[in-house]
């Protein structure tokens, strides 16, 4: 078949890796071409894994609201932008990244095509109303929708074009063995890209509390993440950065600016943290049990379909600083559980998120829209 995907990132993003990764296999079988945004570095990103890309001006709705007055014209121009990619390149069927793009489902209107929705974002990132206008036309116009977790699927249960389909563990190779024996230094790592509602800000108060509780000086926290070039989140990086200095912690907390091979931050990390306040299927709690770090997540969407509290992993409840500070704590003072975890994630997750498992089922999601 001839497959369109259509994401709407501008950058390196965990949707955008994940979608990408369980296509791969199928380049054999599959011709794919995809359509990102005019801004960012997306386009370059997938043209040096060898695809075809188009551009389109997408926009998001935001709390902008000059732009979001634009946002109904530039959906219909877009769709009929969309229209004529598709005729060209005798596209068969559409493969949209997230619910809140609905170019795919608006170009229905304008050419013969299928339409394959992911669902990944939650319905608390964004007003309710909102989420549930996009969930009624995609009940209504999508030909399949592929929620990514359990979490995610509940507003979708009553229509049998939704199916759980999971991202896969990461490619990459682990060539390094987890060490659980205290150190010196100990480094935390929080791998996430630096926009609001990413939970940074969370870790922060939490990792103060345990210097100060503590008195330990031979605790580390790294943040390692994007900005996408956006100032709204480089002003969020400065103001945490900022926080660190004014609560004399700036000595234990160091920033990156996101790493092309993400294996190389893990590798270093003793302990891994994700405090975000939404996620569906999170690609860092993901990646952090693959690579057999331990890991403290708060318990939001599908986490804890990859993180059995206390066997694999913490979990602790969203903007709740101070189980994250016992959570650290706790981990901290134990080699042996570090150990348990460290074990236990890789096992859960090769587990349950099989590469060869979700390609087997994604051709057969294809093979049932031809």
């Amino acid at each position: 078949m001839n497959i369109l995907i259509i994401d709407n990132s501008i950058g390196t993003t965990g949707a955008l890796n994940a979608i990408l990764e369980s296509v791969e296999p199928l380049r054999s079988t599959h011709t794919f071409r995809f359509v990102v945004p005019v801004e960012g570095t997306t386009a370059e990103l997938i043209r040096s894994h060898g695809y075809e890309v188009d551009t389109l001006p997408f926009i998001e709705i935001s709390r902008n609201m000059g732009r979001n007055l634009q946002y109904p014209f530039r959906l219909i121009g877009n769709a009929w932008r969309l229209r004529k990619i598709i005729k060209q390149h005798q596209i068969e069927l559409v493969q949209v990244n997230d619910l809140y793009n609905l170019v795919g489902i608006v170009t229905k209107r304008f050419v013969k095509v299928k339409v394959i929705t992911h669902i990944r974002r939650m319905p608390e990132s964004f007003p309710l109303r909102l989420y549930q206008f996009w969930v009624r036309k995609h009940k209504r116009r999508s030909d399949k929708i592929l929620p990514v977790s359990k979490a995610n699927a509940r507003l979708f249960a009553d229509t049998p074009k939704s199916e759980v389909f999971y991202d896969s563990l990461p490619p990459h190779e682990v060539n390094f063995t987890y060490d659980p024996s205290d150190k010196t230094p100990m480094r935390l790592l929080y791998l996430a890209n630096f926009t609001v509602g990413k939970g940074q800000n969370h870790a922060l108060i939490a990792f103060k509390q345990l210097i100060d509780t503590t008195n330990r000086t031979d605790i580390t926290i790294h943040f390692e993440g994007s900005d996408f070039g956006l100032e709204k989140n480089k002003v969020y990086r400065e103001e945490l950065h900022q926080w660190a200095i004014t609560h004399g912690i700036d000595k234990h907390v160091t920033f990156g600016l996101g790493s092309a091979d993400i294996a190389q931050p893990i590798s270093q990390a003793d302990i891994m943290l994700n405090f975000s306040d939404s996620e569906s299927l999170s690609r860092v709690s993901m990646e952090a049990l693959y690579f057999g770090i331990p890991l403290i997540a708060t318990n939001v969407g599908g986490t804890d379909e990859m993180v059995v509290d206390g066997w694999n992993g913490l979990l602790v409840e969203r903007g709740d600083t101070l189980a994250m500070f016992n959570a650290m704590k706790k981990l901290l003072e134990s080699s042996e559980l570090r150990q348990q975890f460290s074990t236990n994630g890789k096992l859960h997750v090769a587990q349950h998120f099989s590469s060869e498992v979700l390609t087997l089922q994604l051709e057969a999601i294809y093979a049932s829209l031809k």
